[in-house]
């Protein structure tokens, strides 16, 4: 049986569409939605749990005349993250998966600005430390691909292909594809809808 030879387009272009995919699949909130930054407004007031809210202008419970004490506000549990650092995530990792969506090696030009536009934005946020070694296992794949790209003619499909290839091979792909699923989970899991 004859085996298949891998040239480095045939890498390149595999490389290509298994994290264009993964990618597609797996951006934040799913669904034919586009991925945008979900930011839950924080309550305006507060009202303590044993108010009495009543119309017939009886006093509630605790109305002996003085003010109540406000109750102290509730710390964020540990492990949460705020508004605006999930948003600052997400907006993130929704410009990371713009940027390498419908990649092809046939482009060149295109395929690296890509990677360069995917790395910038990957890189313009710094993540929790929960999703750090999986939104750092993208940042570090990326940035592979950029320094490879740096010295090749973006024009040549051929000298952009081998310069992929010797860069980024199918295990990292694979690291990759993976590390982008679990930022994804992450990101629905803690900053989606509660």
């Amino acid at each position: 049986m004859r085996r298949p030879s891998t040239t480095p387009r045939r890498l390149a272009a595999l490389a290509v569409s298994v994290l264009g995919a993964s990618l597609a699949l797996s951006g934040c909130g799913g669904g034919d939605e586009p991925a945008e930054p979900v930011v839950e407004p924080a309550p305006a007031i507060s009202i303590p749990a044993d108010a009495h809210i009543g119309g017939d202008g009886e006093p509630g419970p605790k109305d002996d005349g003085e003010k109540p004490s406000p109750s102290p506000s509730a710390e964020p549990s540990e492990g949460a993250v705020d508004a605006e650092r999930c948003a600052e995530l997400q907006t993130a990792w929704a410009a990371t998966n713009r940027a390498l969506v419908d990649l092809s090696p046939e482009h060149p030009r295109a395929l690296v600005e890509s990677f360069r536009s995917g790395h910038r934005a990957v890189t313009s946020a710094e993540p929790t430390e929960e999703v750090a070694p999986a939104w750092t296992t993208m940042a570090n794949y990326l940035r592979d691909a950029v320094v490879a790209f740096d010295d090749v003619d973006e024009d040549d499909v051929n000298a952009v292909s081998t310069a992929m290839a010797d860069a980024i091979g199918a295990d990292d792909t694979a690291r990759a594809t993976a590390a982008a699923k679990d930022v994804t989970a992450y990101l629905n899991t803690t900053c989606g809808p509660q």
